[in-house]
């Protein structure tokens, strides 16, 4: 399995579509609430209903959903590998809740033998955060600075996470926002070269 982390406005979204376009399966692609920023972000779905629920009321999220989550995503991976053969080479995950809970994450994957190759993306702080003051555009003025505080404060305790977690996990591939291309993650992930990925395809 590939697990994509990085914080938000870090390019992880579309790491998570190149991957998909190298046929690895992830997350549904989800439009985003703030035209002209965010296309789309691939956010596991599957993954955020059940650990949504733990991140809004402080808990942790049972191991046993996550187990549930990987089995689910194994059998739809080896569903289409049977219908597509060759053209699907892996699965992965990207879930913007998933540093948050990774120690969850990792007993949940050596429970199910599951491997894991591990994509960090990283994009400078002040870069972001400009990035983010621009989305805010897009919220309704009254709540826009309320927003914008939140948003940053969780976003600077996401980065704090993710680097935590790269500083104590093997990582398989590191991606710079802007420098993401195809057969970068190829050759990192090993993984072949599609027509979809090269011609940048959804």
């Amino acid at each position: 399995m590939i697990v994509v982390l990085g914080a938000m406005r870090t390019g992880a979204s579309l790491v998570a579509r190149m991957l998909h376009n190298l046929g690895v399966v992830m997350g549904s692609s989800q439009p985003m609430p703030w035209p002209g920023f965010w296309q789309d972000d691939y956010e596991d779905m599957g993954l955020a209903v059940r650990i949504a629920p733990a991140f809004e009321s402080g808990k942790r999220p049972a191991v046993i959903d996550l187990q549930s989550y990987i089995d689910d995503r194994r059998s739809k991976y080896q569903r289409m590998r049977k219908l597509y053969g060759t053209q699907i080479q892996s699965y992965g995950v990207r879930s913007i809740f998933l540093p948050f809970y990774w120690e969850e994450w990792l007993e949940a994957c050596s429970s199910m033998h599951e491997r894991l190759r591990l994509v960090i993306c990283r994009r400078d702080p002040e870069a972001m955060t400009e990035s983010l003051r621009r989305c805010a555009e897009a919220v309704v003025p009254h709540y826009r600075e309320s927003w914008l505080s939140s948003v940053l404060a969780k976003n600077e305790e996401l980065v704090k996470r993710v680097e935590q977690i790269a500083t104590s996990a093997p990582v398989t591939c590191s991606v710079e926002f802007g420098s993401a291309i195809p057969e970068h993650l190829c050759k990192e992930l090993n993984l072949a070269m599609t027509a979809h990925a090269r011609d940048g395809v959804r």
